[in-house]
This record gives C-alpha cells, structure tokens and sequence, in this order.
C-alpha cells in the first residue's frame, strides 16, 4: 500500500465512504480532525496549518483485488446508466 491521502471536507465523518475510498483506491487515508479546510488558505505559512493538523485518524484499504475489481465495474456500470 503505498498511496497516502489525505480527507477533508463533508466526506471526513462518514467511515462507510472513507473505507469505501480506501478499498477502491487501495490507499491509506489520514483523515483530518478539521472537517472544513477552507479558510486554511488565510495563513501566510504552511508551518501553521500543519500544527493544526493533530489527528492521525489512519483508515486502510482492505479488501481482496477480486471483490475492489467487481464494486469498481459495478460503480462504472451505474455511471453509464446515470449518463444514458
């Protein structure tokens, strides 16, 4: 598992959503205990948003390649029904 991301925004409190990403993307997510991040871009220094990161809240993709291949097509199937 090599890929780290980093949650933010409305996502952040759902853990059904947040494993689900994980799972997908085969990732590990370090979800924030800020759930909105936008008025982050105030600050001058970067030094000072990253103290106010202090949760490491880590969630795990861990689901077998097989079942991440189905969910995966059965999203993209749904996309395409959505569009047509």
């Amino acid at each position: 598992m090599e890929t780290d991301l980093r949650s933010k925004a409305l996502i952040t409190p759902c853990n059904a959503r947040m494993q689900f990403q994980a799972d997908i993307l085969n990732a590990i997510i370090n979800r924030r205990d800020i759930e909105e991040v936008s008025a982050l871009g105030v600050y001058k220094n970067p030094d000072e948003i990253a103290k106010l990161r202090t949760n490491n809240d880590f969630i795990t993709g861990n689901l077998p390649s097989e079942k991440v291949t189905v969910l995966y097509n059965g999203w993209k199937e749904a996309v395409k029904r959505a569009i047509n």
